[in-house]
């Protein structure tokens, strides 16, 4: 068994990691970049899991180390130290980014990990997000098919029975969902693929948002019918696949023309953001200066070309992404300029992608801890009610800590 101790702010052993690179956000965990032990989960409560404004509030976290966010490629070349005095910001900016709206060009993030929310919050996720794609787009309105639905429906079923305590049932309905869905999956891929060689970007990043969608969903009956085998087999062969699509799907958001994010009228924090999207295409553990390097000697061709920047010469479009989004900041992400609203695009989808690998961060953590998915669920509501805390009343987010790796740092801390 893991033990595990319920926190509200991220502690300093995990900052300090995320700081010098040893650790790693991946969707909703934390974990060790060399090993790939997870040391830290996050959970949603109950008005951030109901709520598909607030769900994805953690998207611009300063914790987004996996999507290339300002504190990966900065944090990385400080001291240690240093980073650790920082942690009262890191949280405050944190805490800050949680109005940031989920919907971005048609993408809905997906939950925080396999245990973050049930599955009848899940379904209902999924709904949510349906509703707000109704009149987007024509054509991805046709798209939608009686197995989707049917296996939504199958969805909701299993959670109901779940609830009741009806096992039989609940397996019996889990079992229909993960067939529908996995027909719904293979029309919506079909299309996501026709759609790869066409110029429209907007449609492609909705599908293959849905594909993950339909799968996160797939994986989590999986899950709640206690078939861990098959949960880590079609997850590990559906991350395969959207690691190409992805990628695909960022470099036509970001065009052939990618040298205005080093205009001198570009946000410093929209360069950086810019700079890490371009280190997660890349596949490669490189450093900062080499990239840096990389990228500009590959792009040095447009950096005067006035064609490019003619969106970026007024103040108000200088401003960063998280600035235009605040509470108080007027208009919609439409009213971005182009270049700003593609990286808000290619930060929403790699945020997707990154949910599935805590998925399988997950399960992998679960099945060598030698742990069902029930006893794994069952230790974490123990965990929290150890701590008082209710995720069905909670109205944040909490945080699940190995104690054994973090009384670990803390020794070797004080020694």
């Amino acid at each position: 068994m893991l033990p595990l101790e319920v926190v509200f702010d991220v502690p300093p052993e995990i900052v300090r990691g995320l700081a010098t690179g040893a650790l790693e956000r991946v969707g909703g965990v934390i974990r060790d970049k060399g090993s790939k032990q997870v040391v830290m989960w996050l959970r949603e409560g109950a008005q951030i899991a109901n709520n598909s404004d607030l769900a994805g509030g953690v998207l611009r976290s300063v914790l987004n180390l996996g999507s290339g966010g300002l504190s990966s490629v900065i944090y990385g070349a400080l001291d240690a130290a240093v980073a650790a005095n920082r942690h009262n910001q890191i949280m405050q900016q944190f805490s800050a980014l949680s109005n940031l709206v989920t919907m971005v060009g048609g993408i809905g993030v997906v939950n925080l990990g396999v245990s973050a929310v049930s599955l009848a919050v899940l379904v209902k996720r999924f709904r949510d997000i349906e509703k707000q794609l109704e009149g987007l787009y024509e054509e991805f309105q046709k798209d939608r098919n009686s197995y989707l639905q049917a296996g939504l429906d199958a969805a909701q079923d299993a959670a109901t029975a779940a609830e009741a305590g009806d096992i039989e049932n609940k397996r019996f309905y889990a079992r229909q969902a993960i067939d529908r869905l996995r027909q719904a999956r293979t029309l919506i891929l079909d299309r996501t693929r026709e759609l790869q060689s066409s110029g429209d970007n907007d449609n492609l990043l909705a599908h293959v948002s849905q594909a993950m969608q339909v799968d996160t969903v797939r994986i989590r009956c999986y899950l709640d019918n206690q078939d861990l085998g098959n949960a880590k087999k079609h997850l590990d062969r559906a991350l395969t696949e959207y690691r190409d699509m992805v990628h695909l799907t960022v470099s036509k958001l970001l065009g052939d023309r990618r040298a205005v994010y080093f205009h001198h009228t570009v946000n410093e924090e929209d360069l950086w953001r810019y700079v890490g999207i371009r280190k997660w295409l890349s596949d490669r553990d490189v450093t900062l200066p080499f990239l840096l390097q990389e990228t500009m000697l590959a792009e040095r061709h447009d950096f005067w070309n006035q064609n490019i920047v003619r969106h970026i010469d007024a103040a108000d479009k200088r401003r960063s992404i998280r600035e235009r989004l605040s509470p108080n900041a007027k208009g919609t992400l439409e009213s971005l300029p182009p270049h700003l609203l593609a990286l808000a695009k290619s930060d929403a989808i790699i945020e997707n992608f990154q949910r599935l690998e805590g998925f399988q961060s997950e399960i992998e953590a679960v099945e060598r801890l030698g742990l069902s998915h029930s006893e794994w669920e069952k230790q974490q509501e123990e965990a929290l009610a150890k701590a008082k805390i209710n995720l069905a009343e909670h109205d944040d987010y909490v945080f699940l800590v190995d104690e054994e790796w973090l009384s670990q740092q803390s020794d070797s801390t004080a020694a």
